[in-house]
């Protein structure tokens, strides 16, 4: 049998002599023979056919423990699919994901192109958490009129708990029902959160106890509360604009959080209310 010092070996495999000696390491291929007075490793050419069977599986990002299995015969043909598979399924997740973030770079571009300076507000895609929640619906006739009716509605809501010795709960919340940005007649809905042990409770008809459900993604942005109105209203579009460009449809009520009472707002670290606008989403179509 013929026997090759490391150097050759590598040179017949082209894979380093670094590498082969990690792979002795990590007990992927352990040399032929190794010189106990000079610890000289010697390879054999029948494993040349290991060596390209590890750079192919180590080229697929397999486990060590799999490339070990693969190589001693612990896996038989249909094992070997289905870990294939397996590693196909999560390159194609992968590759979703990056495709998702080439989008939103690209997004990003064409936002600083049209506008020739930064966006205004950050833009990021993320699931909503479900709330149980007292809610008051209310008309509103024009847009600069939601503060208003916002804080209306929130005392009314709270003073109602007190009395039954519900305690809110953070986030405020306000949903807003229309499917497109209207200036004028906004159906508004006040919501504060409560315990879900407290939905049995008993309150006067004009409030409503239910569940906001769930979303499992929404376009968001956070803005300042101290904004003025056309600056909320830039806040909005910009949502509408970028999901729609990213192939997006609105999938759901708006939701509009507060994460301090709407009728005592609490400054934060920075001396400015913040708030977050989010805007459940749904795929209509794929970008190539």
């Amino acid at each position: 049998m013929t026997l090759f010092t490391i150097g050759d070996f590598a040179k017949l495999s082209q894979v380093s002599t670094h590498r082969l000696r990690n792979y002795d390491k990590q007990g992927l291929l352990h040399p032929m023979h190794t010189d106990q007075d000079t610890g000289y490793r010697y390879y054999s050419a029948e494993q040349l056919g290991t060596v390209n069977r590890i750079v192919a599986l180590r080229d697929l990002d397999l486990s060590l423990e799999e490339i070990k299995s693969a190589l001693t015969a612990e896996v038989d043909v249909e094992q070997m699919k289905q870990l294939l598979l397996q590693r196909q399924a999560e390159l194609e997740e992968e590759i979703a994901s990056k495709s998702n973030q080439l989008r939103q770079v690209q997004h990003r571009l064409m936002q600083i192109e049209e506008a020739a300076q930064l966006p205004l507000f950050e833009i990021i895609v993320k699931s909503l958490p479900s709330y149980s929640v007292v809610s008051m619906r209310q008309l509103v006739g024009h847009f600069d009129e939601i503060p208003y009716y916002s804080r209306v509605l929130h005392s009314e809501i709270h003073y109602a708990l007190e009395k039954v010795n519900i305690a809110a709960q953070a986030p405020a919340m306000n949903l807003y029902h229309n499917r497109v940005f209207t200036r004028t007649n906004i159906e508004l809905e006040a919501c504060v959160v409560i315990p879900s042990h407290a939905m049995n409770k008993s309150l006067n008809s004009r409030f409503q106890l239910r569940r906001v459900k769930d979303v499992e993604k929404a376009a968001t942005l956070v803005y300042s509360e101290d904004c003025e109105h056309i600056e909320v209203e830039l806040a909005i579009m910009s949502l509408l604009q970028w999901s729609a460009r990213a192939g997006y449809r609105v999938a759901g009520p708006m939701r509009e959080i507060h994460h301090s009472p709407i009728i005592h707002s609490v400054k934060n670290q920075y001396g400015d209310s913040v708030a977050e606008f989010q805007l459940p989403i749904e795929k209509i179509y794929s970008q190539p």
